[in-house]
């Protein structure tokens, strides 16, 4: 049953950041798989990370979104994967989360958004070096490598889909750097 503005009682125990909620509803049948605003459950949970002081809630209703059969595969209306929204909103407990499951790692190099970025952009573009969201895992993953080739802003620069190229900019090699500080 959903609401005047289209919301499942789900939809709703999560922008409330009641877990007990959903997970009463989650345990009595209510689905995860209904959207609201183009946003399954999952995407909502991770979009409330965004707000720092939420994030542990974000993880926790990941994990119990993921616990009664949530897909870490699936992709909202903007196209975002869980990935790419955890990388996004710089939430490394969720991005750490998701790559731990084979079904989660499959979404690495997927393009997960309309321009057709990986996580590993998202990572590099909205990351700070203070918080990476990016583990020594994902990128060995995305790109084949160790890491070792992502030393300084004059060496070659591997990007989440495997190709290099070489890193003049200073955003790119500042966002890169970042990424590799994580990685070695």
């Amino acid at each position: 049953e959903r609401d005047e503005d289209e919301n499942t009682a789900l939809h709703v125990a999560i922008h409330a950041r009641k877990l007990e909620h959903a997970r009463v509803l989650l345990e009595a049948g209510a689905s995860h798989r209904l959207r609201c605003d183009g946003s399954l459950p999952i995407h909502t949970a991770i979009s409330m990370g965004a707000l720092r002081e939420h994030s542990q809630f974000a993880y926790e209703c990941v994990v119990l979104l993921h616990e009664h059969g949530a897909d870490l595969t699936v992709k909202d209306d903007a196209v975002h994967t869980p990935l790419f929204l955890a990388c996004m909103f710089n939430l490394p407990q969720i991005a750490s989360y998701i790559l731990s499951d084979d079904e989660g790692v499959s979404t690495l190099n997927a393009r997960a958004d309309r321009a057709g970025h990986r996580p590993l952009h998202a990572a590099g573009k909205y990351d700070s070096p203070d918080n990476p969201s990016v583990s020594k895992r994902a990128a060995s993953i995305a790109t084949g490598h160790t890491g070792s080739t992502l030393q300084s802003q004059e060496t070659t620069v591997v990007v989440s889909h495997g190709t290099a190229f070489p890193g003049k900019l200073e955003k790119i090699a500042q966002a890169q750097r970042t990424i590799a500080d994580v990685l070695l």
